[in-house]
């Protein structure tokens, strides 16, 4: 299987290796081959904005090129997004989830931000069209560097053994079934002809556990040149 043919692909590396430059080359690709494409930048990243020359890119789809699109997360928009699908009421989650007392609560959850960041690709990949047919044929996420992007991948994990039952299991499991599976969703992994960049992505290889056989390519940037 190509790794356009996936659902989603999702690029991390060593910070400074070139991670954003690889995501929006994939993105780019994609897009120049008739895909509807969404690059997706996590923890409110802006690169994808300088990238394709672009003010600004925020939490609705931007246009950069044809059939390409682009999408910054922060986890803040995650979180108020999840829980105003669930209550409707957008003054009701300000009012109790962003106070003074229940907000740091809410913050210092193990792996949530990540998780429900994860869960903002998850909605966005199950959308559909007027026709049923999926808005976006693929989406490229520029995950965190090494360390963040592998807490990022098992965040949903994470959550369902933190909760183990309930609505919020629920949510994080359908998520986890997505970004587990080698047909959906790809990993690519960057770095550099370097010592700690190179030592640092066969870590990184070694720390993905299961999700080894979801890696689809290691990438010296370089290769694609330095735009």
């Amino acid at each position: 299987m190509s790794l356009l043919d996936r659902r989603i692909v999702v690029v991390t590396g060593k910070g400074g290796v070139g991670k954003s430059t690889v995501a929006a080359a994939i993105a780019g690709r994609a897009a120049a081959a008739g895909r509807r494409t969404l690059l997706v930048e996590t923890g409110g990243q802006q690169r994808s904005a300088e990238i394709f020359g672009v003010d600004e890119v925020g939490y609705e789809p931007t246009p950069l090129r044809p059939n390409l699109f682009a999408l910054s997360i922060t986890p803040e928009a995650a979180i108020e997004d999840y829980v105003v699908q669930q209550i409707r009421f957008r003054r009701l989650y300000r009012m109790v989830f962003r106070n003074r007392v229940v907000g740091p609560f809410v913050d210092a959850v193990p792996g949530l931000h990540d998780a429900i960041q994860l869960g903002k690709v998850y909605d966005l990949e199950q959308e559909t069209g007027a026709d049923g047919r999926p808005v976006w044929d693929l989406i490229v996420v520029d995950a965190p560097a090494t360390g963040h992007g592998l807490t990022m991948l098992s965040s949903a994990r994470s959550l369902m053994e933190l909760t183990r039952a309930g609505p919020v299991f629920e949510g994080v499991r359908k998520v986890d079934e997505v970004f587990s599976q080698p047909a959906t969703t790809a990993i690519v992994l960057v770095t550099l002809p370097e010592e700690m960049p190179v030592n640092e992505t066969i870590d990184l290889h070694r720390r993905l556990g299961p999700s080894r056989e979801q890696v689809d390519g290691l990438v010296d940037r370089h290769l694609l040149g330095q735009g």
